[in-house]
């Protein structure tokens, strides 16, 4: 079962926050899946950074990577940019067997799109 954070918009305020401030701050981004997150707060950084699925990750400047996502919110399906953001680090949560809620990845733009129907969101 995968769910979206509670935490949806305080995340998003946060990263829009570091774009303002801070445009060069670099983000992470998936080779494997539609996660990202900001560098320095990828949980994985200690280790080969992967994304939660294992997928390699690359990097870009914060300001150009949302811009780039703004421009070209018709590749993020049925809810344009809200899939682009639910594709955060911590914002999709997967259950495990153990019933915790813990950050996963979603391999396509439709999945999220799939879990946001779901959803109410401004």
């Amino acid at each position: 079962m995968k769910k979206i954070s509670v935490n949806f918009d305080k995340i998003k305020a946060r990263v829009l926050w570091e774009y303002v401030t801070n445009p060069e701050e670099l983000v992470c981004y998936s080779t494997g899946s539609c996660w990202w997150c900001i560098l320095r707060d990828n949980p994985y950084k200690y280790c080969l950074p992967t994304d939660p699925l294992g997928a390699v990750l690359l990097q870009a400047p914060i300001k150009e990577f949302i811009d780039n996502a703004n421009e070209n919110t018709d590749h993020y399906g049925k809810h344009g940019i809200q899939a682009f953001w639910a594709a955060y680090h911590g914002v999709v949560l997967t259950e495990t067997q153990m019933g915790r809620w813990v950050p996963t990845a979603l391999t396509s733009w439709d999945e999220y799109n799939k879990l946001l129907d779901g959803m109410t969101y401004e």
